[in-house]
């Protein structure tokens, strides 16, 4: 469902660029989690920094100062909160089907999102018209990770998890609600659209 939405969103947002004279200024990455992180490019390789480098090269612009003014979205998805077992849930932290685009936390960072990036993808949202819920496991059962937590650790940049809530994670039956995809395509498509002001003292929404 996400890589679907991945292609709509960069749709979408080439569509809206060009229609207001603009230009796209977002690279993509993806990373491999088939096999695992620890391959020559997975996550926890050398790629994503390296490619992002000889991007800045190419430009001819300061690796530092691209990192300093870019924001990655790790895209996965959440657990909602499942009617037959609600005891694995936080009970006020835990999304619902068709309640909206999803950020991720973890007090150990295992999700990468902090106060800034949550409060920039927050407003993203909002601006989009979009519906934003937040998820936290349990602090008494361990839960996973996901690519950007990994990913940042190689490159210091800002960054959030988001996802979309569903039931049955990892089995062959998973279950989202359809109305939260639309949501992530405007929430992405805004994203892709508009410049995010990543200044401390200034957050908000650049047209």
């Amino acid at each position: 469902a996400l890589c679907h939405t991945h292609q709509d969103t960069r749709d979408n947002a080439a569509q809206e660029q060009a229609g207001n004279g603009g230009t796209g200024q977002n690279a993509v990455g993806d990373v491999q989690r088939a096999n695992g992180s620890a391959t020559k490019q997975g996550a926890a390789s050398a790629l994503f920094a390296s490619t992002l480098q000889r991007i800045a090269d190419s430009c001819g612009c300061d690796a530092a100062q691209l990192f300093e003014g870019s924001f990655l979205v790790s895209a996965d998805n959440a657990h909602a909160i499942h009617p037959n077992h609600p005891e694995f849930s936080d009970p006020h932290n835990a999304p619902v089907l068709n309640g909206g685009v999803v950020i991720k936390y973890n007090a150990n960072q295992r999700y990468t999102t902090d106060g800034v990036s949550a409060a920039l993808f927050t407003q993203l949202c909002r601006n989009a018209g979009v519906s934003v819920q937040r998820y936290a496991n349990r602090s008494d059962l361990a839960g996973g990770s996901t690519l950007g937590s990994i990913a940042t650790t190689k490159v210091p940049i800002r960054a959030v998890d988001i996802g979309l809530g569903q039931l049955a994670m990892h089995s062959c039956y998973e279950t989202m609600g359809s109305a939260d995809y639309a949501c992530l395509v405007r929430a992405m498509t805004a994203f892709y659209s508009h410049s995010l002001n990543l200044r401390l003292s200034l957050i908000h929404i650049s047209e």
